[in-house]
């Protein structure tokens, strides 16, 4: 059981940094774009926005597998402490509420940089380029992105709960 124990820890450990990679490297993508489409008009204006909604998504997804993966080694825990195991990771956090202000805090402030780089591609180069083109629905498309892009991060406050399921 503990080899099962150290397995699922490590592969939370792991989605836990892949999250954070993904986040810096969408981070300088968009950062970089936006340098870009600030000096040349491309259809790159009107995708990037679309890699801070992907990012909105992912950050959603590995958080969601982050949680499901820690309710299921609050369960292990439980037996391995019956067993006379000590008191593990996910019963030890579970006992301490600070984490439940102090990362959502730390969180939005990480996020700022994608969320204004996404806003600001969205609303000026994207729109420009999609007005002048004559597509469809270029006014719409920023607030379509941002809205579904903070729609997605706010689901994460409810996500502990839905992987506790």
């Amino acid at each position: 059981m503990w080899d099962v124990y150290n397995a699922v820890r490590q592969e939370i450990m792991l989605n836990h940094a892949l999250m954070h990679w993904v986040s810096l490297a969408v981070a300088i993508t968009l950062l970089a774009g936006a340098a870009y489409c600030e000096t040349r008009t491309s259809v790159l204006s009107a995708l990037l926005p679309l890699l801070g909604l992907a990012w909105a998504a992912a950050t959603l997804r590995f958080d969601f597998l982050i949680h499901r993966q820690g309710a299921y080694l609050q369960h292990l825990e439980t037996a391995l402490t019956q067993q006379g195991g000590p008191i593990l990771w996910e019963t030890w956090k579970q006992q301490h509420h600070a984490q439940t202000v102090a990362l959502p805090i730390l969180d939005l402030i990480a996020s700022i940089p994608i969320i204004a780089a996404t806003a600001y591609l969205a609303f000026r180069p994207a729109t420009q380029y999609l007005t002048h083109n004559d597509v469809r629905g270029a006014r719409a498309y920023p607030w379509a992105v941002i809205i579904l892009q903070l729609t997605l991060l706010a689901l994460l406050g409810i996500i502990p709960t839905i992987a506790r399921r």
